[in-house]
């Protein structure tokens, strides 16, 4: 299967150490499908080591074809605020907290 995407960011809720897992599984299922992952900066600190490139959400606006957001609500609303003005089509997976 090809890909339409062929840069796709991958972000995480801040503070939440768990959300580093679920991405790499992520970024390594789509860079074995030939896509280029980049990682945001604060997101990137939640992981040990990893191959991938770090960038800042303005950076990440001007590069990539898509953003992939774990989180909650919040987190969705502030990268999609961020990245609207680079018109980045986002993903929201929801890892919010359950009542």
């Amino acid at each position: 299967m090809r890909f339409p995407f062929r840069n796709v960011a991958l972000i995480g809720k801040q503070r939440t150490p768990e959300i580093a897992g679920p991405l790499l599984r992520l970024a390594e299922f789509l860079t074995a499908r030939g896509v280029t992952v980049v990682v945001d900066t604060l997101t990137a600190q939640h992981f040990e080591v990893h191959p991938y490139t770090e960038l800042s959400l303005a950076e990440i606006g001007e590069v990539v074809d898509l953003a992939v957001v774990m989180g909650g609500d919040g987190t969705m609303l502030n990268i999609a605020r961020t990245l609207s003005l680079h018109h980045v089509p986002l993903v929201g997976v929801n890892q919010g907290s359950a009542f």
